[in-house]
């Protein structure tokens, strides 16, 4: 059984999904990053996103793990 998901509820996908990301760097302190999923067996058509991300060189980053709660994972700013 497949242990993956296409996103945070828990939708499945078939053996057949292949997942493209693109990073842009946009700026010196930004990145645009794109996804498309594509799975002819699940979807209907690709799913296409785009995120921007900023340089925050002041924040502390915590682990994330797969395995438990991370609604309450916060960054913050020393």
């Amino acid at each position: 059984m497949n242990k993956t998901w296409l996103d945070r509820i828990g939708h499945q996908h078939s053996d057949q999904l292949k997942v493209t990301e693109i990073f842009h760097r946009v700026a010196n302190d930004r990145l645009e990053i794109a996804i498309r999923m594509e799975d002819p067996k699940v979807l209907a058509k690709p799913w296409d996103i785009v995120f921007n991300a900023q340089l925050r060189p002041n924040w502390e980053l915590g682990e994330i793990s797969c395995a438990v709660d991370n609604a309450n994972f916060v960054k913050f700013e020393k």
